[in-house]
Formats: C-alpha cells, structure tokens, sequence
C-alpha cells in the first residue's frame, strides 16, 4: 500500500513539478515541500525528497531538501537513510567543489558509519576525497592516505573498503605517474 501511495504521489508530483519548474526555482521547491508535507511521516517521505534532491542537486536551495530528509530519518531512527543523506551531503558540497565543507561531511559520514557498522558510504566517500587530492597534485599524500584506508578497512573486515583502497591508490600511482 505504501508503494502505491509513493508511486501515486510521484507521478502527480513529477506532472506538479514540471509545471512549475518553468516559473522559477522557488516555486518548484515550494511545491516539493508542500508534497513533502501532505505525505505520511515514514521512510517514502525521506526518500521523495533524497530522490527529488538527486534530480535537483545542482540548485543552491536542494541542500534544503537533505536538511528537511536528514530530520526525518533522525527523529524515526531510521539509520539507512541517515547513511544514504549523510553520503549525499558529501556528495552535494563534491559538485560544488567545496573542499572545508566535503571535508566536514566526511567526518559526519564516518561517524555515522562507525556508529551503525556500515561502511559502503564511508569507503566509497573517502575513495573519491583522496582521488579529488591525488587529480590535485597531492600525490604522495593521497598514496599514503590510501594505504591508511586498506589498513583501516582490513581492521573493519570490511572487503569493498580494502578493494577502493587499492583502486585509490593506483590511481593515485597514475596522477604521479608512476606506473
């Protein structure tokens, strides 16, 4: 039942969204949050807005979007979707480039990781921070940063954690050219 009801609200709001999308930004985020609002306070209510926010993530109000979702997982204890707004977070300040912020995201990604023993998002987070270093010139560091990160992921037993780190760093090998 709540599939459907999500499937319903999604179709009505993608016809509610394309309309108002020609008439200004404001107006398009002021209809999403109304959806947003009408909808029952469970998990489909976090993910319209995380999926509206990947669809809208090169808008400076779509960071509006996660703040409002990241609410609503945290009061429903819902650690998934923490995860997967958490990711995003890091994600939204990526596009953007802003280095403190993705940085900062980071951190809070890895917290949540290590509170919830999932590590997917954090791995693969950290993989594109150090690749963003070595790209930069920072090769030396993000080689040895990568090598930190299979040590970390060993200790965690955590596979696809190890596997990012070696691609890391090969490819950091690569933007020192030194293959």
């Amino acid at each position: 039942m709540k599939k459907l009801i999500l499937l319903l609200l999604c179709a009505v709001s993608s016809f509610s969204l394309a309309t108002t999308q020609a008439s200004g930004g404001s107006n398009l985020r002021d209809s999403i949050f109304r959806i947003y609002r009408s909808m029952p306070a469970d998990t489909a209510r976090t993910q319209f807005l995380k999926d509206i926010f990947v669809h809208n993530i090169d808008k400076d109000w779509s960071a509006e979007l996660l703040d409002s979702a990241l609410a609503s997982a945290i009061s429903m204890k819902d650690v998934e979707s923490e995860l997967a707004l958490r990711y995003e977070y890091f994600r939204y300040y990526t596009f953007r480039l802003d280095g403190e912020n993705m940085d900062k995201a980071l951190a809070l990604l890895k917290e949540v990781c290590y509170r919830s023993k999932i590590y997917d998002n954090y791995f693969s987070a950290l993989h594109y921070m150090l690749q963003l270093k070595g790209s930069r010139g920072d090769t030396e560091s993000a080689i040895l940063e990568s090598q930190k990160m299979c040590e970390e992921a060993i200790r965690l037993k955590d596979s696809r954690g190890i596997f990012l780190s070696y691609v890391t760093e090969g490819k950091a090998y690569v933007f020192a050219r030194n293959y």
